[in-house]
């Protein structure tokens, strides 16, 4: 009676003290289910990390991007899966951007969530993507100067921005820039060689 008895009293009394988390959390053999991918989560500064669920499927698991909104609301990236939570990991969501997570049009190179609602996606082509609803409907907005889908053979690397309606991507060796939500993209710089990511500090500051 005592012996299987227990085991669920602890997993009673951790569940109750630690708000579902506990008991919840995958172990290293849920990572490696089909479903489950390489997304780990820090709560003290990287001195230590706990694996989360990322529901994409296994041959196409491997995670390219990741975006952090709020410190709970996180979105992410394969080559044609996109994910997000609201709750630190402990669910996950498909935004069905694409018709599923194994083919697309063209692979995600980068996106950016500037609000916890309106977001943008750059592919590999040079489409770009928004969304004003966190991720639930997507429409096209105007595709990278240069770029594939507009006959050009520039490729595209990353895209960020700083308010809902202002944002650069880089395009080969040239930054442009959109104040309107990516319907117009006006060239601001260019460089020798190609630019790869942006990190902006601030809505003001970026590098």
């Amino acid at each position: 009676h005592h012996v299987t008895r227990l085991p669920y009293e602890i997993g009673r009394l951790a569940q109750d003290l630690a708000g579902g988390l506990m008991v919840t959390l995958p172990s290293e053999k849920d990572l490696r289910h089909p479903e489950a991918g390489a997304i780990m989560r820090s709560d003290n500064g990287g001195a230590s990390w706990t694996g989360i669920r990322s529901g994409l499927p296994a041959r196409k698991s491997q995670i390219n991007v990741i975006r952090a909104v709020t410190p709970d609301t996180v979105v992410f990236a394969s080559s044609c899966g996109l994910r997000r939570t609201d709750d630190g990991g402990v669910s996950v969501k498909r935004l069905p951007w694409g018709s599923d997570d194994v083919n697309c049009p063209a692979p995600i190179a980068s996106l950016s969530f500037p609000t916890a609602t309106i977001g943008y996606l750059l592919l590999t082509n040079g489409d770009i993507m928004q969304t004003q609803d966190g991720g639930d409907s997507w429409r096209r907005q105007t595709p990278a100067p240069g770029s594939q889908t507009l006959g050009g053979a520039a490729a595209v690397a990353d895209i960020a921005f700083t308010s809902a309606t202002a944002g650069v991507i880089s395009v080969g060796n040239q930054i442009f820039y959109s104040s309107d939500s990516g319907s117009s993209w006006t060239p601001v710089k260019t460089v020798d060689g190609s630019l790869v990511h942006f990190e902006f500090t601030s809505a003001a500051q970026g590098y």
